[in-house]
């Protein structure tokens, strides 16, 4: 009688998962456009991150009443209130903890932007297009500068 062989492993076309490094911390991903989010969010959440998306600035505010983020990544051209505005709104919360800020945008890098973002209380400043990898490498960066500071 043959003994029945192990059954093969299923081969799956998806990315190796990475290892789940963050242990849940959670990140807003503000974005007018779903299909620039869509790849960061995806990038994010395989490396073990909780990701809320919003569209729009004034819906990250509403979301950011209902759920505590660890980190905000942010475009800075929003269709309702800019990047810059929604850092001073979230930095004027008296009753919320400090929130580090990521700003992703494809705006040009000029001199006044630059200080505007200095001015915000913006730690990074990506410019578009920016790979996944990229934004994920700088969110662990700050997120441990933040844990470092503890």
């Amino acid at each position: 009688m043959m003994s029945a062989s192990p059954t093969p492993r299923a081969i799956s076309s998806a990315a190796p998962a990475t290892p789940r490094l963050r242990h849940g911390s959670s990140v807003l991903l503000v974005d007018y456009s779903a299909d620039n989010r869509e790849p960061y969010a995806w990038c994010l959440e395989r490396s073990g991150y909780r990701v809320v998306e919003a569209g729009a600035g004034l819906e990250a505010l509403a979301l950011l009443e209902c759920n505590c983020a660890d980190l905000i990544i942010t475009e800075l051209a929003l269709p309702d209130l800019d990047g810059f505005e929604l850092c001073r709104r979230v930095r004027g919360r008296p009753d919320s903890p400090p929130v580090p800020v990521v700003a992703l945008t494809a705006l040009p890098l000029t001199r006044d932007r630059v200080r505007q973002v200095r001015e915000a209380g913006i730690q990074v400043l990506l410019a578009k297009p920016c790979l996944p990898f990229t934004l994920l490498d700088c969110v662990r960066r700050v997120l441990d500068r933040g844990r470092k500071r503890l």
